[in-house]
């Protein structure tokens, strides 16, 4: 079990209702039960993995809060409270731009909400009272900024297929407003909103490498898969009492879930046609907003699921997984200083002529799913 310090909690969603077209089949039921998990040896993922040191110099030293975007020809990641901007490095790690900043001139964002990669360049999510996306080319450079919502948005996906958005927004009776790709306007919306709930702005969307997008929120048990015109109910996860089911809850119960120290949540939801990779946390200490983290592989085929393997504290071994693409390999990444803590790690990183600063930027891990189960 992994212990964490910081909490940007999120999960799984809800009430199933769309304007145009929906489909669901039967979801799988997914039991979060720390017995049943098949431990993976850190060694096995040590010797069967590639790293990928990112480089650090002056311009492109990454905070804690720094994410990866779901994009593997090259890393980009984001930071939204510190440098709040865009990092891009290349296949290798070497540091190549920041794209965007905090502003008020042309190609300058309020605030930095999410980013999304595509082969076109980079869309940057802001707008502190409404929804905009700014457009950055595959040199950084500003394209264009389009207002979509008069609401603001907390998360939004591209469909690869489609092109068309998915924005989680506030105030709305749904909780999902999908976005024609051209002409940039509401196409649909999904999922009745519990208004009994109070929930923070999180990221809840991510691609699949079948063309379609996951759906997830704080306090449900479910995810959800979105393609153009329809959403099914994908998957439930099972944690006993303690699940949290969306449509049943309110402020109270809420409440109670959080200072029991009951409050399960999915952090990261990846997808590809044989594995789904889930990030599910459980809060155990409100008052230091302390969790403990499974970093799981839910294998389609047999049902089983592995848990990748965790370091004790400081911080979680593995940060949320950014890639899963049909080859089989994991994207994920560590920090250095959890890398110079074990003798493990530093063993494998001499052996291969690595070295690390205990400061530096996060090593990316990627990790061969196949090599794992055998």
């Amino acid at each position: 079990m992994l212990k964490i310090k910081y909490l940007m909690g999120l999960v799984v969603l809800a009430g199933l209702i769309s304007c145009q077209q929906k489909k669901e089949t039967g979801p799988v039921t997914i039991g979060i039960n720390e017995a049943h998990f098949a431990n993976v040896p850190l060694e096995k993922v040590l010797s069967g993995s590639e790293f990928v040191p990112l480089e650090l110099t002056r311009e492109s030293a990454l905070s804690e809060f720094a994410m990866f975007l779901n994009w593997t020809s090259g890393y980009y990641l984001m930071d939204q409270y510190k440098s709040k901007t865009v990092f891009q490095f290349d296949k290798k790690g070497g540091f190549i731009r920041t794209i965007g900043k905090a502003g008020q001139g042309p190609g300058e964002f309020t605030n930095l909400g999410e980013a999304l990669v595509t082969k076109n360049g980079v869309k940057i999510l802001s707008g502190l009272t409404d929804t905009k996306i700014i457009g950055y080319d595959n040199k950084g450079q500003y394209l264009r900024t389009d207002q979509i919502l008069a609401r603001n948005s907390n998360s939004f996906a591209m469909n690869p297929k489609s092109g068309d958005y998915y924005f989680f927004v506030t105030g709305y009776q749904h909780l999902i407003q999908r976005v024609d790709g051209k002409s940039l306007q509401p196409a649909d919306s999904f999922l009745i909103r519990n208004t009994r709930l109070t929930t923070a702005g999180v990221l809840t969307f991510s691609t699949t490498s079948q063309g379609a997008v996951l759906f997830y929120q704080p306090f449900d048990n479910r995810i959800f898969r979105l393609e153009k015109n329809m959403i099914n109910l994908a998957y439930r996860f099972d944690v006993g009492p303690s699940t949290p089911l969306y449509d049943d809850m309110d402020a109270d119960l809420q409440t109670k879930m959080v200072t029991q120290r009951e409050l399960w949540f999915i952090y990261k939801a990846l997808e590809n046609s044989e594995w789904l990779y889930l990030l599910v946390a459980q809060q155990i200490a409100m008052d230091e907003n302390e969790s403990q983290f499974y970093s799981l592989l839910y294998q389609k085929k047999t049902g089983k699921i592995y848990q990748l393997p965790d370091t004790p504290d400081p911080g979680p071994l593995f940060r949320p997984a950014f890639s899963l693409g049909d080859d089989n390999i994991l994207y994920t990444s560590v920090q250095p200083k959890i890398i110079n803590q074990s003798a493990e790690w530093k063993a494998e990183f001499k052996k291969r002529g690595i070295t690390l600063t205990p400061d530096g930027n996060y090593v990316v891990v990627k990790i061969p799913l196949g090599k794992l189960v055998q």
